[in-house]
């Protein structure tokens, strides 16, 4: 049987949360993200906290 994964409803609202707290931007964030081999750009980002990506 497939087994599907619940959404997480708050993940977005949670990671914006977090970035606002350290006073960075979505861009600054992705930029640092990047430095530490995690690619991700700040459209993608922006869905996650949007919650079109979960």
């Amino acid at each position: 049987m497939e087994q599907k994964l619940k959404c997480d409803v708050y993940i977005g609202k949670n990671l914006r949360r977090l970035r606002e707290k350290f006073g960075l931007s979505q861009e600054k964030l992705c930029a640092e993200l990047q430095c530490r081999n995690c690619d991700i750009g700040r459209s993608t980002y922006a869905k996650y906290e949007n919650g079109e990506l979960n």
